[in-house]
This record gives C-alpha cells, sequence and structure tokens, in this order.
C-alpha cells in the first residue's frame, strides 16, 4: 500500500495544480480516473473535474460512485455543473439531477435549455433575490439564513419576475431595517436575452458602463447573473479547449518536468487508485 505521506503529496497536488492535472488525467481511461477521484478529497476532485475538457468530465461524473458523483455535483456551481452535464444523454441527465434538491434541479434545467455558446447557459443563478415590497430588515434575515455562491449584489425583482434594481450587501447592512428595499435600489443597467451568443454578448456597448449584466428570459423574467470577466472566460475556453485526440503528448512531458515529485507522486497515487 501507499504511504499516506505519498497520498497527501498527490492530493495536493489536484488541489493546487488543477490544470496540470487535469491534463494529465486526460490521459487515461474514465473509469479509472472516476476511481481514482473517488478516493481525492471533494474539493480537489471538483476542482479538476471543471478544468477537464467537459465532455471527458462528464464521462468521469457518470462513471462516479453515488456518493462521490452527488458530492461533487453539490460542490459545482450550476454553469459549470450544466457545462459538463450536456455533453451526457437525457436519461443521464435525469438520472444525476435526482440527486440534487429539487430548487437545484430546476436551475440546471433552466441553464440546460439554452446551448452552450449562449449566455443563459452560463448565467449564476444561485444569487440572492428579493421583491420589491420587502423591508430591508426581511432581507437581511434571509441572507443570514443561507449562503449564496455569488454574494456581490442582491437582485431586486417586481411582482412578475422581472428585476427592476439592483442593491449592493453594503448598502443594505448600513440602511434602517424597516425601510423598503426598492428605496435603495440602483438601476440593474440594460439586460441581455438568454439566447444571445457569447460572441455577440462581448461586443455590447453595455460593458463601457457596467462590468455585469442580468440575464433574462424571452418574458423579460430573471434568469441569472453573468459578470464581464466570466464571459470572457468562457469565450477563451471555447477557443482553447482542444479534443482530447488532439491533446499533444509533449504536453504532458511538460508538466512532469515542471512540477516532478508532485507527478511522480500523482502517478503512484493513481496506479493505486485504479486497483479494484
Amino acid at each position: 500500500m501507499m504511504s499516506e505521506q505519498r497520498f497527501h503529496l498527490a492530493f495536493q497536488f489536484l488541489k493546487e495544480e488543477a490544470p496540470a492535472a487535469a491534463r494529465l488525467l486526460e490521459q487515461q481511461t474514465p473509469a479509472d480516473v472516476a476511481a481514482f477521484l473517488c478516493k481525492a478529497p471533494v474539493n480537489a476532485s471538483a476542482r479538476v473535474l471543471v478544468c477537464m475538457i467537459p465532455d471527458y468530465a462528464a464521462s468521469v461524473l457518470a462513471l462516479a460512485d453515488h456518493e462521490s458523483g452527488t458530492a461533487w455535483m453539490q460542490t459545482l456551481d450550476t454553469p459549470a455543473l450544466c457545462a459538463i452535464l450536456r455533453y451526457l444523454d437525457d436519461a443521464a441527465i435525469d438520472q444525476l439531477l435526482n440527486l440534487l434538491p429539487l430548487k437545484r434541479q430546476a436551475a440546471c434545467q433552466l441553464l440546460l435549455s439554452y446551448r452552450a455558446d449562449m449566455v443563459g447557459a452560463w448565467a449564476e443563478t444561485d444569487v440572492p433575490v428579493a421583491t420589491d415590497h420587502m423591508a430591508v430588515g426581511e432581507v437581511i434575515k434571509r441572507l443570514r439564513r443561507r449562503q449564496f455562491r455569488d454574494m456581490r449584489l442582491l437582485i431586486i425583482l417586481d411582482e412578475a419576475r422581472q428585476p427592476i434594481g439592483i442593491v449592493t450587501p453594503a448598502e443594505l447592512f448600513q440602511a434602517n431595517e424597516d425601510l423598503p428595499v426598492r428605496q435603495l435600489m440602483a438601476s440593474p443597467g440594460q439586460t441581455l436575452r438568454g439566447r444571445v451568443t457569447l460572441a455577440t454578448a462581448i461586443k455590447q456597448e453595455l460593458w463601457t458602463q457596467q462590468d455585469c449584466v442580468l440575464i433574462v428570459n424571452r418574458h423579460r423574467q430573471w434568469v441569472g447573473l453573468l459578470w464581464h470577466s466570466q464571459l470572457r472566460t468562457q469565450l477563451g475556453l471555447q477557443v482553447a479547449h482542444p479534443s482530447l485526440s488532439e491533446t499533444p503528448n509533449y504536453a504532458v512531458n511538460q508538466i512532469l518536468n515542471a512540477h516532478g515529485e508532485s507527478m511522480r507522486a500523482l502517478f503512484a497515487a493513481m496506479r493505486e487508485g485504479f486497483k479494484p
């Protein structure tokens, strides 16, 4: 059996050098990689999955054991999870989504209704939202009850679930708790329809005035939030990701040369992890 120290070094490498680890693991079969990542800490495995080519990551997720697969999906944010799920068939997607809470299932199904090259597919849905009739104190209680993945803005909706304003957490927590939250809100700026392509979205003039955009459906109802930095990242990934068959062997050699002992530990841990 491999020493605990060698396993620790290998898993630390997954955590700290996830892109390099992903490139190496993509050279193995998805079944072997699933078996290995199921033995690694959940956060490290999830981070490596996000760095993998999405169709390869989908194969790994589908082959993971029930406990690990559920934990990875709960750790990944919704856009990242959907980027992986969309490479599976409908039956496999349904089976995996059934492992999640109903609210998260609905968020995933919403993003999966958009093509991968549309802004709706990459909108962050786990953002604090309030209706315009709520008081500041009510909103603060809601924020304290649960943690959101993106807490940079509070989105204010009307009764039709159309976004009408935004509030920063700093403004919210400094306000009188009896004040209607609508009195704090600023303009949400221009919005984008979810079916606008990434390539079209990046060219919009709105980015000269705002660094994020609210994504809405055809009824102008709230879908999610997209930051300019996220949009640039997704456009870069779609251009940069080669297919698995095109990944050159010299890339793995460069990784090995750069990371030395950590990579040797990862290879050894992989061999141990692949054993039945």
